[in-house]
């Protein structure tokens, strides 16, 4: 992430949020130092701290002694950056000081109702960061219950491609021992703790936000000076090419020398992002070129979720920790994006962790504060003179048949439709025909 020490920086406000219907958006918790994610278990909430205290929250009030506590190195943009909570078990991933600084994921087991924690040991400690910046990372678990890790490049750009360094990769281990995967591409079984064993994938800068659905990993990478990317990976052994790529561009220099190998280094199994935000138009590039208006300026991209019951079917929630917009990329059933949802203003900015959980989305902020995103369907505009809309064509699919009608009021155009087996019309408003149509 850019300069996540800028957010310390900032003056804890409440800054009266609110969205447009149908949506709703209200804090739910606040009191945490430097709060980094949140993970909720039905009444229960874990939020975790920059500075190594993680608390539990019962129904929303946060209790005044923490669960588990763990002392990072917080220097740049280090410290607790990431938890994952299943079935008892908490793990945690934190950098340590040291020569050099290295990365490290510990698991606790959980009693929730009594507040305590028991630790159970490090699962892996020896990844080096050799700089304060560029850590990543999320945690992640599939449906196996294999642990998943995203670590940044350490400033150290061609380490993304350096097979012996877990720098700019996602790890799959074993979430007890750390072991890697047997079936990871570089898998030894001679030495299954090596990073070659350990790796998934690699080739990103900066992963701070990424998430898992249905085994799934949605990579959220943070960019340099000219794009931020987002990638979908299915499979092992996939390069999702930095440096060679930034975005869709071609990275332009001379590629060095690999340590390990002697040769120099050789991009195999590229898998493009299914779109890159462009930092010099303020654009969404997607990969046939096509380019969607974007709400402001990109900074540095966290993933969210896919969205369950929040209005936009296939819909991929993602924001900006600077920025203020509450962003949707909808995807057809082939992961390609065809069309951007600008939600609107949430009305504060230095976002960490967004997620959604009980189909209600929420935002956890650096400040400490967790605000509740939720989507009321009768909100929606359904109060629609229809004698007064020109019914013209159908609009495409996207992964659910809609019929769309639609009435011109000089600019913008605004679309009312309605999804299969959904009664109530909804309303979106398009700057231009051509935006309108663009993916007829």
């Amino acid at each position: 992430m850019k300069n996540i020490t800028l957010l310390l920086l900032f003056c804890s406000t409440f800054l009266n949020a609110q969205l447009p219907d149908p949506y709703i958006i209200n804090q739910v918790n606040s009191g945490f130092d430097y709060s980094m994610q949140s993970v909720f278990i039905e009444n229960f909430t874990i939020t975790a701290e920059r500075d190594g205290n993680i608390f539990v929250s019962e129904d929303n009030v946060k209790r005044e002694d923490p669960i588990v506590v763990r002392t990072p190195d917080t220097v740049g943009e280090g410290g607790l950056l990431s938890i994952l909570y299943s079935n008892g078990d908490l793990w945690v991933y934190n950098t340590e000081a040291g020569t050099p600084k290295y990365g490290n994921i510990s698991r606790y087991t959980l009693d929730l109702e009594a507040n305590t924690s028991v630790f159970q040991g490090d699962v892996l400690s020896e990844f080096f960061l050799y700089a304060s910046n560029h850590q990543g990372g999320s945690l992640m678990m599939d449906s196996e219950g294999w642990l998943y890790c995203s670590f940044g490049d350490a400033v150290n750009k061609w380490h993304a491609q350096r097979d012996s360094r877990l720098n700019g990769k996602i790890v799959r281990i074993n979430a007890i021992t750390g072991a890697g995967h047997p079936d990871n591409p570089l898998y030894n079984a001679n030495n299954p703790f090596s990073a070659e064993s350990r790796t998934y994938a690699k080739g990103m800068r900066n992963p701070f936000r990424c998430f898992m659905k249905d085994d799934v990993i949605y990579v959220f990478d943070v960019g340099s000076q000219s794009f931020e990317e987002a990638t979908i990976i299915t499979e092992a052994c996939k390069n999702l090419g930095y440096p060679f790529y930034e975005g869709f561009e071609a990275y332009v220099g001379s590629v060095p020398t690999n340590p390990d190998t002697g040769n120099s280094y050789v991009l195999e199994n590229y898998l493009e992002p299914i779109f890159a935000l462009d930092h010099a138009t303020a654009g969404m590039v997607l990969p046939n070129s096509t380019v969607l208006n974007f709400p402001f300026t990109p900074v540095s991209i966290i993933g969210g979720a896919i969205l369950d019951n929040f209005g936009y079917p296939n819909g991929l929630l993602f924001m900006d920790v600077f920025r203020q917009n509450l962003l949707i990329a909808i995807l057809n059933d082939n992961n390609e994006v065809v069309e951007l949802v600008d939600l609107g203003d949430i009305g504060f900015q230095f976002v960490t962790h967004a997620t959604q959980f009980d189909s209600k989305i929420y935002i956890t902020r650096s400040n400490g504060e967790i605000f509740e995103v939720s989507y009321d369907e009768t909100l929606s505009n359904n109060d629609v003179d229809f004698n007064y809309i020109d019914a013209q064509k159908t609009y495409w699919s996207i992964g659910h048949e809609k019929f769309v009608s639609k009435m011109e009021i000089n600019t913008p155009y605004i679309i009312y439709y309605k999804y299969q087996n959904r009664t109530k019309w909804k309303k979106r408003i398009y700057t231009s025909e051509a935006s309108l149509f663009a993916q007829d």
